[in-house]
C-alpha cells in the first residue's frame, strides 16, 4: 500500500508528522467529494495504517497537536458566552455531585471483586465530567435541543471538575494509604486471579519494569545470578511474553503497597532495581518499597533517571543509588569502543 511505503520512508521527524496530516486531510477531502462525512474518511485512513510498525510512533508525534486542537475547541466554547450568576450556581451544583459519583463508582467496583485501592483510583480517575460532553452539547445546540446557556453551564462544570479533581488525583496514593483500613471494609471476600499473593521465589534481585531497560538489565544480571533474579511488570501481556522466553517475571503494580503486602512473606530480596519509564512511577515505587522494607528487612534500592534533578528527588524518596541514563549510556558506549580497539 502506498501510504505504508510512505510511512517507512518518512523517517522519525517532521516528515512523519506531515504524512499524518496528509492522510487525515486527504481522507477527509476524498470522502467529502463523494458526499460522505469527511470525519469518516480521516478515520478510515487511520484504520488502514493502524497495523504498521510505525503507527504507534506516528500517534505519539500527533499527540501534542491533538491537545492543542482540543484546547482550541474549549476556547471556542468559552467565547460563546459569559456565564451569569445563575449559570455559575447550576455549574457549582453539578460539581458538588462529584463525590456521589465517586462513591457510586467505588461501590460498584468493589462489588465486582476489585480491591479497594483499584476501585478508589479508578473512581477518582472517572470522577470528572468528560470533555466529550462538550462535543455532544455543541451538537445539541446546533440541532436546537439545547440553548447556548446550557453549553456555557456544561463548559463551566467540566472545567470545575477538572480543577477540583486534579490535586485529589495527584494525592490518590496518599489518600489510600491514610484511609486504607477503612476502605478495605468495602472489599468482598473473593479475589481476582490478578490479585492473589505473589511469589518472587528465592530472588535476591528484583527488577521493577520489564521494558527495554529492565529486560537488558535482567539478561545481564541473569548471567551471574541465574534463578535468583525476578522481574516485575504491571502489563500482563509483557509478563506472558517474558515467561514464554524463559525469564522469571511476575505481574503486579510495584507502586501499590498492597502488592508488596501480597508478596510472599519469606522473601530473600536484597536489591530492587527501578526501571520504570515514568519518573513519578519510580518515586511511588520507591516509597512503597521503603514502607514494605520497614516490616520485612533492609533492601538496597537503585533507580535510573534522565535528569540530574530527578536523581536528587529519587534520593529524597529513599533510593540508595540513582544513575543518569545519558551518562551511563555514554560510558557503556565508550567501553564497547575500547573493546573493539583492542
Amino acid at each position: 500500500m502506498l501510504f505504508k511505503r510512505l510511512m517507512e520512508r518518512s523517517g522519525h521527524g517532521e516528515l512523519l508528522i506531515l504524512l499524518a496530516f496528509l492522510m487525515a486531510f486527504g481522507g477527509y477531502t476524498v470522502f467529502e467529494g463523494v458526499n460522505l462525512k469527511g470525519d469518516l474518511g480521516a478515520l478510515v485512513m487511520g484504520m488502514l495504517v493502524a497495523g504498521h510498525p510505525k503507527a504507534k510512533e506516528m500517534a505519539k508525534s500527533m499527540l501534542g497537536f491533538k491537545d492543542i486542537m482540543l484546547v482550541g475547541f474549549f476556547l471556542t466554547i468559552g467565547l460563546s458566552g459569559i456565564p451569569s450568576l445563575g449559570d455559575l450556581g447550576v455549574a457549582l451544583f453539578l460539581v458538588a455531585l462529584i463525590p456521589i459519583k465517586v462513591a457510586l463508582y467505588f461501590g460498584v467496583m468493589t462489588r465486582f471483586n476489585l480491591r479497594a485501592r483499584t476501585s478508589l483510583l479508578a473512581s477518582l480517575g472517572l470522577s470528572t465530567y468528560s470533555e466529550f460532553g462538550l462535543i455532544v452539547g455543541t451538537l445539541g445546540v446546533k440541532m436546537g435541543w439545547l440553548t447556548d446557556q446550557w453549553l456555557v453551564i456544561i463548559a463551566v462544570s467540566v472545567a470545575g471538575t477538572f480543577i477540583a479533581a486534579s490535586p485529589i488525583n495527584a494525592a490518590a496514593n496518599q489518600l489510600y494509604d491514610r484511609y486504607r483500613e477503612f476502605l478495605k471494609r468495602f472489599e468482598t471476600s473473593k479475589r481476582l486471579p490478578e490479585e492473589l499473593p505473589v511469589s518472587v521465589g528465592q530472588a535476591e534481585v528484583v527488577i521493577i519494569g520489564m521494558g527495554g531497560l529492565g529486560t537488558a538489565a535482567y539478561d545481564a544480571i541473569a548471567e551471574d545470578l541465574s534463578g535468583r533474579i525476578c522481574g516485575i511488570d504491571n502489563d500482563w501481556e509483557t509478563v506472558a511474553r517474558h515467561v514464554e522466553l524463559g525469564r522469571s517475571v511476575v505481574a503486579g503494580d510495584p507502586t501499590d503497597l498492597d502488592f508488596w503486602d501480597r508478596t510472599s512473606r519469606e522473601h530473600t530480596v536484597r536489591v530492587a532495581m527501578l526501571a520504570l519509564p515514568n519518573h513519578q512511577a519510580n518515586l511511588a515505587a520507591a516509597e512503597a518499597i521503603r514502607k514494605f522494607e520497614e516490616r520485612r528487612g533492609e533492601i538496597l534500592l537503585t533507580a535510573t533517571a534522565r535528569y540530574e534533578d530527578e536523581i536528587a528527588e529519587l534520593e529524597e524518596h529513599g533510593v540508595d543509588e540513582a544513575f543518569n541514563l545519558s551518562n551511563e549510556a555514554g560510558q557503556g558506549y565508550a567501553h564497547l569502543v575500547r573493546q573493539l580497539l583492542r
